[in-house]
């Protein structure tokens, strides 16, 4: 039998280690790829939006006051109804539409001598040590319009002409609003998720990478400013103080990493 000299086993003995490691190699080689493919390595990436829109609603609240003495209740009660009726006149001159236009029930309220506070009260005034010197009368007056330049229009000019006339009347808040948000939210969370995907494919491509399908979206909270506001809420903001506002909207999302 012969038996194979040390120099003639060498090159088999190195052909086989040789495989045995491409074998463990490209054994490593598929265990770390499917242990990548299996972790699921991903990417988050925040994605945003912005459109600018008008206000197509306006609610304006103001309030005709006045001062009576304490036997002027009956006559101030009256002269009040008055006062209203010149100041609907006014508006509805201004091109508000009368069915716009709420009166809100009027309100009483007793003014103490020597304290210089209001005391309410249902069933008789108490005043304390003092005693009762006057009554105030409010009357609020409501619009909510969807001609948001007349109504504005009326809310600058009415005061001063009313004021001339002798009528305390003042503005106690004009608010703006846009009746189709909910809608515009729909195309805004759509284009927030377009926008996120394409920030991906930008980071993964910086990095050799690609990504692959959308594993998770949240929406982010909604944000209505003024045009030129950075103001911003945890739970979001909806600004009613302009007519013209910035509606944003967010969107987390999470994409496999290929």
């Amino acid at each position: 039998m012969e038996t194979s000299s040390p120099s003639r086993l060498a090159p088999i003995v190195s052909s086989l280690l040789l495989g045995a490691s491409i074998v463990a190699g490209s054994a490593i080689f598929a265990q770390a790829f499917y242990q990548l493919k299996a972790s699921g390595h991903t990417i988050g990436v925040t994605g945003s939006v912005e459109r600018t829109v008008t206000s197509d609603t306006v609610k304006w609240t103001s309030v005709i006051t006045k001062s009576i003495d304490v036997a002027g209740l009956k006559d101030g009660s009256s002269q009040m109804r008055t006062d209203v009726a010149n100041a609907v006149a006014l508006l509805k001159s201004s091109g508000i539409v009368e069915n716009t236009i709420t009166i809100q029930p009027m309100s009483v309220s007793a003014v103490c001598e020597n304290q210089g506070s209001l005391a309410y009260d249902r069933g008789g005034t108490y005043c304390g040590s003092g005693r009762v010197g006057g009554y105030n009368l409010q009357q609020m007056i409501l619009v909510e319009s969807h001609d948001v330049h007349a109504v504005t229009k009326a809310a600058r000019e009415s005061a001063p002409k009313l004021l001339a006339d002798g009528l305390v009347f003042s503005t106690v808040s004009l608010e703006y609003y846009f009746s189709k948000l909910d809608e515009l939210k729909l195309d805004l969370l759509a284009e927030a998720t377009k926008n996120a995907k394409m920030r991906a494919e930008r980071m993964a491509q910086s990095t050799g990478g690609r990504i692959g399908k959308i594993q998770q979206a949240a929406q982010g909270v909604f944000q209505v400013t003024a045009v030129n506001s950075l103001d911003i809420s945890d739970y979001g903001s909806y600004d009613t103080t302009s007519p013209e506002k910035k509606v944003t909207a967010v969107v987390k999302t999470t994409f496999t990493l290929e």
